[in-house]
């Protein structure tokens, strides 16, 4: 498995041990009315403490206050810098844990899901794998593991580009050799990761995760 490069930082945060009051000082007038508008309190708390931490991350890279960082959405409503240079940055979350990665690269994704065993693998794989990872997740010992470690991959890829599952997660396709896993583009579709690295998000007990990124 390739280790994360020196460059990148990944901060992670559980809102079981985190004052989300606290990481919402970090954010601007607008992100506040829209954690107010949340009906949910842990919907509210997991924005405010993903935001808040990267608001935090960027004020310090960029020797900004946290609030006064530009963030802008892009057209696939991904948070993106304002700003002609700086840090390359993306957030995940999934039930009470919340990452976020920031580094030196062109493009850089990550994507976290806490393990369950309540779904369909097989099912869902329809949606989300190539008819070859269909394969290869039929034989697998342990389906739920397999398909959630293919997914996360998938995901920190798409959102590397910025367009998140907006984008079919079939149109990339994960392959296992001798020196472990590769990924490429599926069956006709455009190559866009040549160049790509990536690997597995390491000590989240209870969870998945992976990094990708164009150096």
């Amino acid at each position: 498995m390739r280790p994360l490069p020196e460059r990148i930082e990944i901060r992670t945060l559980r809102l079981s041990d985190s004052d989300p009051a606290h990481w919402a000082e970090a954010l601007c007038e607008e992100e506040r009315a829209r954690a107010a508008r949340y009906v949910r309190p842990e919907d509210r708390d997991r924005f405010r403490l993903g935001r808040g931490l990267l608001r935090t991350l960027l004020g310090a890279a960029l020797g900004l206050a946290p609030a006064a960082v530009p963030l802008r959405a892009n057209a696939f409503g991904k948070p993106v810098l304002g700003l002609p240079e700086g840090p390359a940055f993306n957030v995940a979350h999934s039930g009470d844990l919340v990452c976020v990665a920031l580094g030196e690269a062109r493009a850089l994704g990550i994507d976290v899901e806490r393990h369950r065993d309540d779904f369909d693998p097989q099912a869902l794989g329809l949606h989300v794998l190539t008819e070859a990872e269909q394969r290869a997740l039929a034989r697998s010992d342990d389906p739920h593991r397999a398909f959630l470690r293919a997914f996360v991959l998938k995901e920190a890829l798409l959102k590397g580009i910025g367009t998140g599952l907006l984008r079919d997660p079939r149109s990339v396709e994960i392959t296992h050799g001798p020196d472990g896993r590769r990924i490429g583009p599926a069956e006709g579709e455009p190559d866009v990761w040549e160049g790509w690295i990536f690997g597995d998000l390491e000590g989240l007990p209870g969870y998945h995760g992976a990094w990708a990124l164009l150096p």
